[in-house]
């Protein structure tokens, strides 16, 4: 684990790589092959990707080599992962090239896509994983090592269970759960799957979801068992959700179910994620953080925690419908009658017909 201070904008920093804490950088010092890789490892993935590029220094400038591929790509490298069961080498198994499943946006850099490493062997949690890149003959290995993250979240609310979420006016709900070992950061998000068509082309149905993040919290405690709550209203669940879903007089919607996901991450992401906070104060140098031997960047774990397609009873069913923050996105309401299935809409003041 390293840490490096750099006196360039963060733009910049990334590609000089300073290894000291000088403020100072020799422009002129002799050209060197340093390695940026990032990855983190989720034993809930059927595909591990490992992104590996080179950091550059050249006569003409950033901006020139940015839109050169040789510049931050290299060829074909020869790239393992070691398993480890505490310090017993389990297996190994190479990860695969890949350039062609990931495309980068238009920008700064060149466009001609991802260059990544893939493996869709089965990572176990618990294990540790030593990632080696070799780069050619007589040139230093690169290695970096992490401790796959479990999902075993203890959840407390909500459920994996049939009981019906509660929507009530002015009242506090919370996401709870106690947890696992190593996970150091957590982000909880609530997403609401939902289906829409407009009047006049009902059969032209889509299927989208609108997401509502909670504020990072992180735990002292890596041996699990911390209870972490993630408090939210009726008032900020459907203010987030409606931001995300456009006013639409001609849409129909339709609620099909909410999701209650729960991301940890490991020691080292915590520790990057915090290093690369926006400046506060007088003081803008900040340290950089690199978990990579004889490179640069992360090399991690995560994992996903899901409760899924949460239903609300009928009353909370009728405020999602009517609430003042949702009423004009117009989600209806399917009720039984005597003469069959019937939907409403809400038409304000909280009615819905």
């Amino acid at each position: 684990m390293k840490f490096f201070r750099f006196a360039l904008p963060a733009t910049l920093s990334v590609g000089m790589a300073l290894s000291s804490c000088s403020n100072e950088l020799n422009v002129n010092d002799p050209w060197s092959d340093i390695t940026v890789v990032y990855a983190l490892l989720d034993a809930g993935q059927d595909t591990n990707w490992v992104r590996i590029n080179r950091a550059y220094l050249g006569t003409q400038g950033v901006d020139a080599g940015a839109q050169e591929p040789d510049s931050i790509y290299y060829g074909l490298l020869e790239v393992w992962m070691d398993e480890y069961n505490g310090s017993s080498l389990v297996r190994s198994f190479a990860l695969d090239y890949d350039d062609s499943s990931r495309d980068l946006n238009d920008g700064f850099f060149t466009t001609e896509g991802y260059h990544l490493y893939r493996t869709t062997e089965t990572l176990l949690a618990g294990r540790t994983y030593k990632l080696r890149i070799v780069k050619g003959d007589n040139v230093p290995v690169v290695t970096a090592e992490a401790v796959v993250l479990g999902n075993d979240v203890d959840w407390q609310t909500p459920r994996n269970n049939a009981l019906p979420l509660t929507l009530v006016p002015n009242t506090d709900y919370s996401v709870t759960f106690e947890t696992q070992e190593l996970a150091k950061v957590f982000e909880v998000s609530i997403t609401a799957r939902y289906k829409e068509y407009m009047v006049g082309d009902e059969a032209n149905v889509r299927f989208l979801e609108s997401v509502y993040t909670l504020p990072v919290k992180s735990v002292t405690n890596l041996n699990g068992g911390v209870t972490l709550i993630f408090g939210y209203t009726t008032e900020t669940l459907l203010g987030a959700l409606m931001q995300n879903i456009p006013v639409n007089p001609n849409a129909r919607r339709f609620l099909l179910g909410m999701d209650f996901k729960a991301l940890a991450g490991d020691e080292d992401l915590y520790t990057y994620l915090s290093v690369n906070q926006p400046p506060t104060g007088i003081v803008t140098e900040r340290p950089d953080f690199s978990n990579i031997e004889g490179g640069y960047g992360l090399f991690g774990s995560r994992s996903l925690a899901v409760v899924p397609n949460k239903q609300f009873n009928e009353a909370g069913m009728i405020e999602f419908v009517v609430n003042e923050l949702s009423c004009d996105r117009n989600f209806g309401r399917v009720f039984t009658t005597p003469g069959g299935p019937d939907t409403c809409f809400c038409v304000g003041n909280r009615q819905c017909n």
